[in-house]
Parts: C-alpha cells; sequence; structure tokens
C-alpha cells in the first residue's frame, strides 16, 4: 500500500473513531439502558434528590424495600387476583404496566429495620416521628409479563391515592387501591 492510500486509510479511522466517542458522549449507553433518564436515585428508591417532591412521596417518605413474609406474598396475590376480577365486573383497568397492591401490614422486625435506616438517612435532625400504625406494605406487579416485579415489598409511611403512579426504585407503578 502507498504512502497517500495509508494516509487516507488513517483519517478515515479517525473520523470514525471521533464520531463514535462524540456520540458515546452525546448519549451514553448507561443512559440509553436506564430509559434516557440518568437520574440519581436516592437509597429509599424514589428518583429525586433529597428534599425534593416525587410523585407522591418526598425523601422524608420514600418507599423502603424490604424482603416480604410469605404471608405478606399471598395477600398480594390474593389482591392481584381481586384486581382482575374487577376489571372483568368492569373497573377501569390501570393506565400504567406496573400496578402496586397493598399487602399485610409490615411486621415488628420490618418497621425496626424501616425506623433504622431511616434514621441513618435523615440523622439525628429534623426526625419527626413516625406513626408506625400507619405504616403499609406494597408489592409491583407486572400486568404484561403477569408476575411480581423482582422480590421486593415497600414500605410506606401512606398509601397513595388510587391511580396514583408512585416510584419503587426503578419502576413507577399506579396505585390500584383499596381491594
Amino acid at each position: 500500500m502507498n504512502e497517500r492510500k495509508k494516509d487516507q486509510v488513517m483519517k478515515f479511522r479517525l473520523f470514525v473513531d471521533g464520531m463514535v466517542a462524540a456520540a458515546l458522549f452525546a448519549c451514553p449507553p448507561f443512559c440509553l439502558a436506564r430509559g434516557g433518564g440518568g437520574h440519581y436515585v436516592q437509597p429509599f428508591g424514589g428518583p429525586s434528590y433529597p428534599g425534593y417532591s416525587s410523585s407522591a412521596y418526598s425523601y422524608d417518605s420514600a418507599p423502603y424495600p424490604y424482603t416480604p413474609t410469605p404471608e405478606q406474598w399471598e395477600v398480594a396475590k390474593k389482591r392481584v387476583k381481586t384486581y382482575y376480577a374487577a376489571i372483568r365486573k368492569g373497573r377501569r383497568p390501570a393506565r400504567h404496566r406496573y400496578i402496586a397492591v397493598e399487602t399485610l401490614r409490615p411486621t415488628k422486625k420490618q418497621t425496626q429495620e424501616y425506623l433504622k435506616r431511616r434514621l441513618a438517612a435523615k440523622g439525628a435532625q429534623d426526625q419527626k416521628a413516625v406513626d408506625t400504625g400507619q405504616l403499609r406494605c406494597v408489592m409491583v406487579f407486572d400486568t404484561q409479563k403477569q408476575q411480581f416485579v423482582g422480590s421486593k415489598c415497600y414500605l410506606v409511611d401512606r398509601l397513595p391515592s388510587a391511580g396514583t403512579v408512585t416510584q419503587f426504585e426503578s419502576i413507577g407503578a399506579e396505585y390500584v387501591g383499596q381491594l
């Protein structure tokens, strides 16, 4: 290969490499893999920065993920079946792929762990009293795959209104209300 050809090939390679690098900087693969968002995810699941509101939850009350008990799993399964039965009877189906259903209230151990992690995340300052009687557990169900998303249950300090989309870690799920 003569020198002129080598220069042309080298210039072309540099051009292509430059274009690839520019494309990766403009929209990195990580950004594409997460749906184009690239949001900061806080420790209790909300997609916003601490102190800012996200959906129906703020940093103070973002859903806390934990492993559900077998009883909580069973109640969640029954609530999904009840939801589908209600749709067959004429109830409006959820507008989103993922739905959130309430399950049994948290156990004493789950509540204590939530309070401990909340204290660690918030620190001693501005600790609001948490009414543990108001804590609830919800699970997220994928209506397309017909299965629960992961193996987590989410402890929330209040239930969202029916039809409200709430962020549970990286999934936005529509709460379908009391079933």
